[in-house]
């Protein structure tokens, strides 16, 4: 009788740690996300590797925020670089050596890696937090976050837990496609 209460306070004991560990994490996350969401002003570069069905494909991006402005430009392939998508209140204009083509309103267009930095913006302001955990990622703890939105796609994102670092992101749309965000 005595070995059958330990364990149970043993096992509760356990349950409890384990739930503060788990709130100190969504806290840690969160402090961590509207820290990066502050400015008015972001910059991020990033390779953005994109898949569906049979089809797959690789970019060196620069997105940068300024206000309600947003724009994604191509580093790489070389072929296509200095391409640049200009985002305003859900309309584009893709610009080239000075020359501008306006694409009208590409704001239902389904996820590609063009979208890819901007929905991880939308993740971060409007996803909901489905779970925070931490694991490690090249050796070295990350704290992982899994956020969803309301269409019913999700992003996992892996933060350097000692740094804040990003280090990567996998988005997952509602069609078959996935993109993967190295920082």
């Amino acid at each position: 009788m005595r070995q059958a209460f330990l364990l149970a306070l043993m096992i509760s004991l356990l349950l409890t740690a384990g739930c503060k560990s788990h709130s100190r994490q969504e806290e840690n996350f969160t402090n961590w996300k509207e820290q990066f969401l502050l400015s008015d002003e972001l910059s991020i570069t990033a390779v953005v590797k994109a898949s569906s069905d049979d089809t797959v494909s690789k970019y060196k991006l620069v997105y940068e925020k300024r206000g309600d402005t947003e724009s994604v430009e191509i580093l790489e392939p070389e072929l296509i670089s200095k391409v640049k998508a200009y985002i305003k209140s859900g309309e584009t204009e893709l610009s080239y050596d000075g020359a501008v083509l306006e694409t009208g309103n590409l704001a239902e267009e389904q996820l590609s890696p063009m979208r890819a930095l901007p929905t991880f913006i939308e993740f971060l302001e409007e996803g909901h937090l489905k779970g925070v955990w931490t694991e490690k990622t090249n050796g070295e703890n990350s704290l992982t976050a899994e956020l969803q939105l309301s269409d019913g796609s999700h992003m996992l994102l892996w933060i350097n837990e000692s740094s804040g670092q990003l280090l990567a992101a996998s988005i997952h749309g509602s069609e078959a496609a996935e993109i993967m965000i190295d920082f």
